[in-house]
Formats: C-alpha cells, structure tokens, sequence
C-alpha cells in the first residue's frame, strides 16, 4: 500500500472514494489547480487507457 498518493482536484464524488484511504494512513498530496504537468504520468496513462483499452476492436 501506498504512503502517499498524488492527485488532481478532480470531481467530489471520486473525492470521497479516495478520501476513505485515510483510514489505512495513506495520504493525498493535491496537486496545484490547473496544472495537469505535475502530474504528466498519470494523464497519459488515463490517455492511453482511453484511447487503447477502451476503445472497440474492429477485426
């Protein structure tokens, strides 16, 4: 388990889903508003999730 995971200041909902990971003394280091370059691996993660895995297969 993580001691500390990085996140944007995304949508409440998911918010609060993350927010439960106090309980097993994980921490949430914010990044700053507006600035998706601090956290440049995870977004092209996400993008290559949406883009590769999500997308249909066409045979």
């Amino acid at each position: 388990m993580p001691n500390i995971i990085r996140v944007d200041n995304g949508p409440k909902i998911i918010f609060r889903k993350l927010d439960n990971s106090c309980k097993y003394n994980v921490t949430l280091a914010f990044i700053q508003p507006v600035k998706p370059t601090h956290n440049t691996y995870v977004e092209r993660l996400n993008d290559c999730i949406r883009t590769e895995l999500l997308k249909p297969k066409r045979l």
